[in-house]
């Protein structure tokens, strides 16, 4: 990747970062870990599947279909290709973003 798309695709980053609420699972290390028993989760996606279910109206985006058909039960799931063309209205929204794949030209 050269310099100015790596630039372009830090200020991607820092734009997405401005407008979503930034979630931690301190202190929920027991219901991560009840999440991935109960579901067959590992710790690395009950994590994200547990904040999200723990925040109203939260949407988990993941292209993994392993994670989507597990998560799907529990809470709200998106793919990022599914929303890709309504990106500019679901930025407002709260999202925990599970897996992000830019490609260039993406804004």
């Amino acid at each position: 990747m050269d310099k100015d798309t790596t630039i372009e695709f830090i200020t991607i980053f820092q734009r997405i970062f401005n407008v979503i609420d930034k979630m931690s699972v301190e202190g929920l290390e027991e219901e991560v870990f009840e999440t991935s028993c109960k579901y067959g989760l590992t710790i690395y996606d009950a994590s994200y599947v547990t904040v999200a279910a723990m925040k109203n109206g939260c949407i988990l985006v993941t292209d993994d279909g392993k994670l989507t058909g597990k998560a799907s039960g529990v809470l709200k799931v998106k793919s990022k290709r599914r929303i890709h063309s309504t990106i500019g209205s679901l930025l407002h929204a709260k999202f925990i973003i599970g897996v992000v794949v830019f490609r260039r030209g993406m804004r």
